[in-house]
């Protein structure tokens, strides 16, 4: 298998800017924003520019993963795929269960 990982980590050529702890997905072999209705590849672990290779924390790799929220998610309470590759404390694809209180866009 030439996509075998045995880490939790794994590095993809991105197809677009992408922050740090955004949420990807991969179409025709690059990186690119999942937006709120897809399940996620995994969440970059540094910022990036297109072009240029980022590793993702894959979705199903063992522990946590850090994402940036759309707006305020209360400690204990489901993440949800949000728009921009962001979470949200609602939503219809569930992420994760919050770790932290984030009290506005932008927070990770």
């Amino acid at each position: 298998m030439s996509q075998y990982s045995d880490g939790p980590n794994k590095t993809f050529k991105a197809g677009a800017t992408i922050g740090a702890n955004i949420r990807v997905t991969l179409t025709a072999g690059v990186l690119q924003i999942a937006d709120a209705s897809t399940i996620e590849l995994g969440t970059t672990i540094d910022r990036v520019v297109s072009g240029d290779y980022v590793a993702v924390r894959l979705r199903n790799a063992q522990g946590t993963r850090k994402f940036t929220a759309s707006g305020a998610i209360t400690y204990c309470n489901l993440c949800y795929a949000a728009a921009a590759g962001k979470v949200a404390s609602s939503g219809t694809v569930i992420c994760g269960l919050a770790l932290e209180t984030t009290t506005a866009d932008g927070d990770a």
